[in-house]
C-alpha cells in the first residue's frame, strides 16, 4: 500500500526526481496520521481506496507548502488603481483543499467521523 500512496501522490503534485525521497518520507507520515485517526476495529486496509487517496492527497500539500519555503513571492504590484499580485497563494489555497478532501474522505473511518466540537464559555 505504501507504494500505492507514494506513485499516488507523485501524480498529484507532478514531483520532480530532486523531491522524491521528502515525498516518500511525507506518505509515510501522513499514512501513519490517518492509521492513527483510525476508529476502533477499522484497518486501512478495510478502507484502501480511501485511505490511499487521502495519505497521497496529505503528502501532496505537505509537498506543495515545503516548496512554498514558508513564504508567498509578490508577483506583481501597480500604483495607479492599486493592483498586488501575490504568487503562492494559489499553492497554499491547493495544499488547504487537498487536507479538506483527505479528512472529509476519511471522516466515515475516523474517530469523531471529522467533526470536531468545542464548548465556548459565554
Amino acid at each position: 500500500m505504501d507504494e500505492e500512496i507514494f506513485e499516488t501522490a507523485k501524480a498529484i503534485c507532478a514531483c520532480e526526481s530532486g523531491d522524491e525521497a521528502l515525498l516518500r518520507r511525507l506518505c509515510t507520515a501522513s499514512a501513519q496520521e490517518i492509521r492513527c485517526g483510525l476508529r476502533g476495529g477499522i484497518a486501512p486496509e478495510d478502507c484502501e481506496g480511501a485511505f490511499i487517496c487521502a495519505s497521497a492527497w496529505l503528502a501532496a500539500a505537505a509537498l506543495t507548502e515545503a516548496r512554498l519555503g514558508g513564504a508567498e513571492e509578490l508577483s506583481s504590484l501597480r500604483a495607479g488603481d492599486v493592483t498586488i499580485a501575490v504568487k503562492g497563494a494559489a499553492r497554499s489555497e491547493r495544499a488547504a483543499a487537498l487536507r479538506r478532501s483527505a479528512r472529509q474522505l476519511m471522516a466515515p473511518y475516523t474517530e469523531g467521523g471529522g467533526f470536531f466540537f468545542c464548548a465556548v464559555k459565554g
